[in-house]
């Protein structure tokens, strides 16, 4: 068991350094909440972006709760909480996954 907690802190070690890199590569991406409503197809579209940004932020709960308070001013369909929850987890996997490739080269 404690040989598994290892190994787990790790791989988010190992995925939080590759994030952190990527990101200062690609320099510092739009807030999804700074574009208009309009610019989003769908709810599920604006959670998947701004789950993606609030990964790469440092301050991820406030992050979070902007890209919650902006789902909703939007009125969006859908529950924000279960579709970004779902969205994060589709991308940590893809990152576990795809531990052959350098992250940086990765599409999120």
């Amino acid at each position: 068991m404690r040989i598994l907690k290892h190994f787990g802190l790790m791989i988010v070690i190992l995925l939080a350094a590759g994030l952190a890199s990527a990101y200062a590569e690609n320099g510092v991406p739009e807030a999804p909440w700074k574009k208009v409503c309009r610019s989003y197809g769908s709810g599920r579209e604006f959670a998947r972006d701004s789950a993606k940004y609030c990964l790469r932020h440092p301050q991820q709960k406030g992050c979070n709760h902007r890209a919650a308070t902006f789902f909703e001013k939007c009125r969006f369909s859908g529950d924000f909480e279960k579709i970004s929850a779902r969205a994060r987890a589709r991308m940590l996997l893809v990152l576990a996954l795809s531990s052959l490739r350098p992250v940086r080269h990765l599409d999120l």
